[in-house]
């Protein structure tokens, strides 16, 4: 196993629209490499009360890590979902040499959501590729 993470690409940010639908949707796809995650984020653009379960997935299967916030009932409001304090036991645990806060994402692996309405919400993932 190595000791270090190399840097083998461009950051990224990915973003993912999900409206009309509480079935679980894709808001970060699985990837040949690690990735370290920084950032992750859901404005609301309906105006329908929602909650967010986030979910891990190895390839086969989902694995609930918790509720996100809830967005209320104003439209264009941005929630940090991986600053979250219910979500940060999971993706706030590592901090890099600067003191921000990171979330190790293995390849193959994929982050999933579940919305609890029908609402439009914008979903904004980012970080960086390593191998």
């Amino acid at each position: 196993m190595a000791t270090s993470l190399t840097f083998t690409s461009a950051a990224f940010a990915v973003a993912t629209n999900i409206a009309a639908t509480t079935a679980n949707q894709t808001i970060l796809t699985s990837n040949a490499s690690d990735r370290r995650i920084y950032a992750i984020s859901q404005t609301q653009t309906g105006t329908t009360a929602m909650t967010a379960t986030i979910f891990l997935n190895n390839g086969s299967a989902n694995f609930s890590i918790g509720l996100g916030p809830a967005a209320g009932t104003v439209a264009n409001v941005t929630t940090d979902i991986f600053g979250n304090s219910t979500l940060a036991a999971i993706f706030q645990k590592k901090k890099d040499a600067n003191g921000v806060p990171y979330f190790d994402l293995p390849a193959g692996w994929s982050i999933n959501v579940t919305q609890s309405s029908t609402s439009s919400v914008n979903y904004i993932v980012s970080g960086e590729t390593y191998a």
